[in-house]
Formats: C-alpha cells, structure tokens, sequence
C-alpha cells in the first residue's frame, strides 16, 4: 500500500471513531495524520484545499481591512489558534472533544495546501512522506 492508501485508512478509521464517539484523541490525531499522507493525491483534501482558499482569500481581504490586517496576518491568527485548540486537546492531561475532530481536518487542509504563513508547517506534509519512507524501509 502506498502513502495515500495508508492515509485514507487513517481517515476511514477515524470517521468510525467519531460516528461511534470512541477514542476522541486518537480519531482527531488519526484524521489530522491521514490528511497529511493524503496530501494532494485526494481529490476530496484537493477540493476542501481550493475552498478554504477561496473563503480565506475572500474573507481575509474584507474581514483584514476592517481589522486593518493583511490576509496573511489573519490567516496566520486562524491557524494559530487552530493550532492551540488542537495541540492543547491533544495533551494527556485533556480529552479531545467533537470539535477536535474537525479542528485537526481544518489544520491538516491548511497544511497540506501550503495556506499556511508559516514554512514549517508546510513542509509537514514533505516530513511525514519521509518518515513513512523511512519506517517501510526498515530504517
């Protein structure tokens, strides 16, 4: 199997975690890593990338001129608090929530489509195909 099949069994296995409301972290984790091994072979991530950047190229122009910010700048807000709520749940002393679930596929979307201000979670979806590389080849 290759990264992207392993990656939509992660997403699989994650969404019957959330119907059933089992293992709330390790859905959220679980779809936030699938997304990242999918990348852009998915059509699905491909068409949720393309509508987040529109909403974010629209919404940031007018939203950042009545806050007086650039679209970057809001855009960077964005993940950064997604960033937070997901990492903060994520920790072992709390328990992630429904909405984790769709924090951690709204920050994998981000990613994997490079809308992020930010190098080093752009270069995430890169990482994790080495390690994958890496950890089929025994080292």
């Amino acid at each position: 199997m290759n990264q992207a099949a392993w990656g939509a069994v992660l997403v699989a296995v994650s969404a019957a975690a959330y119907w059933r409301n089992r293992f709330p972290t390790l859905r959220s984790v679980a779809v936030f890593l699938g997304i990242i091994m999918i990348g852009f072979s998915g059509t699905l991530v491909h068409l949720a990338a393309r509508v987040m950047a529109f909403v974010g190229g629209f919404a940031g122009a007018t939203i950042g001129h009545w806050l007086g910010l650039t679209t970057a700048a809001l855009v960077a807000c964005i993940v950064a608090v997604l960033l937070f709520l997901v990492l903060h749940d994520w920790a072992p002393k709390n328990t992630a929530r429904k909405s984790t679930y769709w924090f951690s596929v709204a920050l994998a979307v981000l990613i994997v489509a490079g809308l992020t201000p930010f190098a080093t979670l752009n270069n995430l979806p890169t990482t994790v195909q080495q390690a994958q590389v890496s950890f089929q080849g025994g080292g």
